[in-house]
């Protein structure tokens, strides 16, 4: 008895706020098109097979030789005029009796669409039109228009640093101005890597092209003999990176060897070159071969059939097992305390696609003068703080040692965990290469159960599967130089004119360009072996 109560009650309900307002027009003789009850006209908008636009267009022509029509906004009755003498007089003749909009928010509700002069009422819209069209007299329209010639010399404003290189006779791909070659990135339809790669395959059988990063101008370079010569040959020309954050700004990312220019950068690297000799990685084989063991004892100790692993987050916490361990002399174990500090900072300090990272990143592209003024730094306080916290660990405290910490953690966080998923991912899609690297493994430990330095040194074929992942996979999608002394580039092909490189121009080496093109690796996207 109570179903069929709730019932007929649903039923009442249902006709009283969705039918029964749809007898509004009949009762009046107003003829209506087709539409459906609940939904009234939008019906076809709700299915997404037509525009506002198109719906109106389709209601006046299903009129046809009426001088008005009904139809249903939802469950609202409305009116439409097709005749244009009857929309003169509500307009014009008769506007006392049509001063109104429809307020689509109810009043009271949101000052900020109710009180503005469209969907103001009565009084109040006469009291603010009477405030409001003295800023439209002719004197005001005048002024205005100034400010509309401004807007016409602002583009060309943004559009000169984009002659650069059609003055030098450069060519260039195709570039939209302020945003540079970056446009397809902006919109998410590529990634850096796949924009070195396409603007490599634009600019065919060039040995150079002009691009733009931005409004800044840049020469990428797609001969490798010319490659040779900036990174070898003539390498001091071009000893410096483009560095993001000027200098004096983020102390933690500026004074790091990569960022470092000139003699800084010369002293800082006769300073850590010791830390990389062979007796040096050696000793630190050690930490690396007892941190492997820790991570594959993890996962054995899993008393399941099948272990899921996400390799990304697996590799980075071991990769910051190892830095601890070899770089501090800290013993941490990140699988099992995954809220280490060590990883959490690496997790942090790593994170350049975060709002904050990408934010800083275009600032310093678009506006650099305006980002340098607010001293925008790329890193939280609190990373900074832990880096130099753990120079006192070290009984160091010089801020150049915390920047070489910092990208000596980053680099093996980050790039080494990378090239381990990528690897891992190779390996299991060629399970051919998987069984023979195994194989050469198992050979290789039958006399010792305990892998060694030496052991894995000779390992020849791990040595191929690992250099044609990161030729596959590069860490990094490119590299790049500033030139440091004035730089000519002679022509050697037909079309090319002589090219002079001033200091302070940048320049990029695609390498994942190089690394996929048929010319020097027969069918790239394969690994071989």
């Amino acid at each position: 008895m109570i179903g069929f109560t709730l019932f007929v009650l649903t039923l009442s309900l249902l006709y009283y706020f969705a039918i029964r307002p749809h007898n509004y027009w009949s009762k009046r003789n107003v003829k209506t098109n087709k539409f459906i009850p609940i939904f009234g006209d939008y019906y076809r908008m709700i299915l997404g097979k037509e525009s506002i636009g198109e719906m109106i267009q389709r209601c006046y022509h299903e009129a046809k030789n009426l001088r008005y029509v009904g139809c249903y906004l939802f469950q609202f009755p409305a009116l439409m005029i097709t005749s244009p003498e009857l929309v003169k007089k509500v307009c014009v003749k008769n506007f006392d009796h049509f001063m109104n909009h429809k307020n689509v928010i109810p009043d009271g509700i949101d000052d900020f669409l109710t009180k503005n002069l469209v969907t103001l009422k009565g009084e109040n819209w006469k009291n603010m039109r009477s405030i409001l069209s003295p800023s439209f007299t002719s004197s005001k329209m005048k002024a205005i228009t100034e400010n509309i010639l401004l807007f016409d010399v602002v583009p060309l404003i943004l559009q000169r640093p984009y002659n650069y290189w059609s003055k030098r006779n450069v060519k260039t791909n195709k570039f939209i101005p302020f945003f540079g070659d970056y446009y397809r990135m902006i919109l998410g339809k590529e990634s850096i890597g796949e924009m070195i790669q396409r603007s490599y395959h634009e600019a065919k059988n060039l040995r150079y092209f002009g691009c733009y990063l931005f409004q800044f101008p840049a020469l990428m370079i797609t001969s490798p003999e010319l490659v040779k010569k900036v990174c070898v040959k003539n390498f001091d020309h071009f000893t410096d990176h483009k560095n993001i954050i000027p200098d004096g700004i983020d102390e933690l990312w500026t004074k790091n060897l990569v960022s470092l220019k000139g003699e800084n950068w010369k002293n800082m690297r006769s300073i850590l070159s010791p830390s990389f000799t062979s007796s040096k990685m050696k000793a630190m084989f050690v930490h690396i071969s007892e941190n492997a063991n820790l991570f594959a004892q993890h996962f054995l100790k899993m008393d399941e059939e099948t272990v899921t692993v996400e390799f990304k987050d697996a590799f980075t916490r071991y990769t910051t097992d190892v830095i601890a361990s070899a770089a501090f002399g800290v013993k941490v174990d990140c699988l099992k305390d995954r809220d280490n500090e060590f990883y959490v900072m690496g997790k942090k300090g790593s994170n350049f696609t975060s709002s904050w990272g990408i934010s800083v990143f275009t600032a310093y592209q678009i506006l650099p003068s305006i980002a340098k003024f607010f001293r925008l730094r790329l890193f939280e306080e609190n990373i900074q703080s832990f880096f130099l916290n753990l120079n006192s660990k070290l009984e160091l405290s010089d801020s150049d040692i915390a920047s070489q910490v910092f990208i000596f953690f980053l680099g093996g966080y980050e790039t080494v965990s990378t090239a381990m998923c990528l690897m891992a991912y190779e390996l299991a899609v060629n399970p051919d290469v998987q069984k023979k690297l195994y194989e050469e493994i198992i050979e290789n430990r039958k006399d010792n159960d305990e892998l060694l330095y030496e052991t894995i040194s000779n390992m020849t074929y791990l040595d191929m599967v690992v250099s044609e992942c990161l030729r596959k996979w590069p860490v990094g999608a490119f590299t790049d130089r500033v030139v440091t002394k004035p730089y000519t580039i002679e022509p050697e092909v037909a079309g090319e004119k002589t090219l002079t490189l001033d200091v302070d121009q940048y320049v990029i080496i695609p390498t994942i360009a190089f690394h996929h093109d048929p010319k020097y690796y027969e069918h790239p996207e394969k690994l071989h072996t």
